[in-house]
């Protein structure tokens, strides 16, 4: 492996990161509105 490879996975797998940063953001929002759906049904 050269040192560009080495490089270039490290970008992959920072690019990697912050998609599981921003995914994990998105499920907590869908979570939550999830919930809140819940509750309102039950509400009723």
């Amino acid at each position: 492996m050269t040192e560009k490879d080495v490089q270039q996975l490290g970008e992959a797998i920072e690019h990697l990161d912050k998609a599981k940063t921003i995914l994990k953001r998105v499920q907590i929002e869908i979570s939550s509105e999830l919930f809140r759906l819940e509750n309102k049904k039950e509400k009723r």
